[in-house]
């Protein structure tokens, strides 16, 4: 266990090279939320319907820290929208 933001205890996650996805991710406290996965180790994917620009900002950070980043749009309350939002992931993180 290690002190993560705020000095609150955290639990150490491996997820080096996994891939995550993140609905909503791209403001707020999704985006904050995003960013956790990328810390430790994972290919972050980052849903998004409306915030395009600040989804491609997140994504550069996550590349920032050595990671896969992947903006997607998609409405998470579609079926085919979910399953292409998955497809996508899988193609680029490969998993």
């Amino acid at each position: 266990m290690w002190l993560g933001t705020g000095g609150r205890p955290k639990v150490k996650l491996d997820l080096e090279d996994e891939g995550a996805i993140l609905t909503g991710g791209s403001l707020g406290n999704g985006r904050a939320v995003a960013l956790e996965p990328a810390h430790e180790g994972a290919n972050v994917a980052v849903n998004y319907r409306r915030h395009h620009d600040e989804a491609m900002a997140l994504v550069a950070e996550i590349e920032g820290m050595d990671r896969k980043g992947l903006a997607v749009k998609a409405d998470v309350s579609s079926y085919s929208d979910s399953e292409a939002m998955v497809a996508n992931l899988v193609e680029a993180f490969g998993r």
